[in-house]
């Protein structure tokens, strides 16, 4: 019987292959980025590989393929994609910042080129530039090739337990169906700034329109912003309706910061260049904020911390 998954093009630092999709799956399809045939690789950084990638599927430089071509002769890097029925595939050459599937394809590759810089991973270049041939031998699938199903939150608990304070899970930037609404802070924000003023202008900014939509989260990674996941549906929500989730995605909050049983991890906001190190089950559960809260009129509260 064949394996259902083969080895990629990144390896953990003791060089073990990470799993993917086996070519001959069904339920699988890939995004492909293709290299110039003259190129030489020697001396190029893996993350800059993994944000040409990046780049190029966000341009439509890409084709979509039933299998990963990479390891085959080609010059090139594939992403697997698992197929949806109710979902049209992409077509190659095509940018469509909207498609779900085109969106998780960056969001892989960012997140390959967030484990590369930190050190986490490494590409197999011999793979995606000189090799005729798919190695045959498949890796174990252990908990350890896995994806992370989860990453923290800008918000924490306000309860110290053992000198931390643990963070609230939100989806991790490497799983499908979530598009991320991002409100970017003013510079005159930073550590100083209250819970309660920050919550208050991101309510306040989102419900004025001032939103920019992507892939995946951008706080934590230097960018002064906050970023709220809400989950896609089949078919895909319009942007009034999309503003609308976000909206009580972040009023969801309001409550819990005017009670004080939860606060916002400002370094995470205004200082860190990677996201915190926590593991997933040191995450917080909650009820899933991305649920339409019960309260009958949730700006009520952003009223009462204004005034």
């Amino acid at each position: 019987m064949s394996s259902k998954f083969q080895p990629s093009v990144y390896k953990g630092t003791t060089g073990q292959y990470f799993a993917e999709p086996a070519g001959d799956r069904s339920d699988y399809y890939w995004v492909t980025v293709h290299f110039a045939e003259d190129i030489d690789h020697r001396g190029i950084p893996d993350w800059e590989i993994m944000l040409f990638v990046k780049d190029m599927i966000r341009k439509g430089r890409f084709t979509i393929d039933d299998q990963a071509m990479h390891g085959l002769g080609k010059k090139c890097l594939s992403i697997p994609i698992k197929r949806d029925p109710d979902t049209p595939l992409p077509k190659s050459y095509t940018p469509d910042p909207t498609h779900p599937d085109l969106l998780l394809a960056e969001n892989l590759a960012a997140y390959w080129k967030d484990q590369i810089s930190f050190r986490k991973v490494t590409l197999d270049q011999r793979m995606i530039f000189v090799e005729t041939r798919r190695k045959t031998k498949s890796p174990p699938f252990t908990p350890t090739t896995r994806m992370p199903h989860f990453q923290a939150s800008v918000f924490q608990s306000s309860q110290l337990e053992h000198s931390h304070r643990f963070h609230f899970k939100d989806p991790h930037n490497s799983q499908p169906g979530w598009i991320w609404g991002t409100v970017a802070l003013p510079k005159t924000m930073g550590i100083g700034t209250s819970d309660k003023e920050i919550i208050v202008h991101i309510c306040e900014t989102i419900h004025r329109g001032f939103v920019t939509w992507s892939g995946s989260s951008m706080h934590g990674l230097g960018k002064t912003c906050v970023s709220f996941a809400i989950k896609l549906e089949t078919p895909q929500q319009d942007l009034k309706t999309l503003m609308i989730q976000l909206e009580y995605a972040a009023l969801w909050w309001v409550d819990f910061i005017c009670a004080e049983s939860v606060s916002i991890d400002k370094h995470m906001l205004f200082r860190a260049r990677q996201p915190p190190p926590d593991r997933e089950d040191q995450l917080l559960d909650m009820p899933l904020y991305w649920d339409k809260p019960s309260a009958v009129n949730l700006w009520s509260s952003v009223t009462v911390l204004k005034e």
